[in-house]
């Protein structure tokens, strides 16, 4: 019975880093994507960067 206790706060912990891990996967896609404009819209930048 003392899992069932445990239960609500451990999905809640579970369901908080499935969160962060999906903004991190999101935010990296669209840092990636960022990246691919400003490599297009400004190439000299991107080149001394690299």
């Amino acid at each position: 019975m003392d899992f069932i206790r445990h239960a609500p706060a451990l999905f809640s912990l579970l369901l908080g880093i499935a969160i962060v891990e999906c903004s991190v996967v999101v935010l990296g896609l669209s840092l990636n994507r960022l990246q691919g404009v400003l490599s297009k819209a400004f190439p000299s930048l991107m080149a001394e960067n690299q």
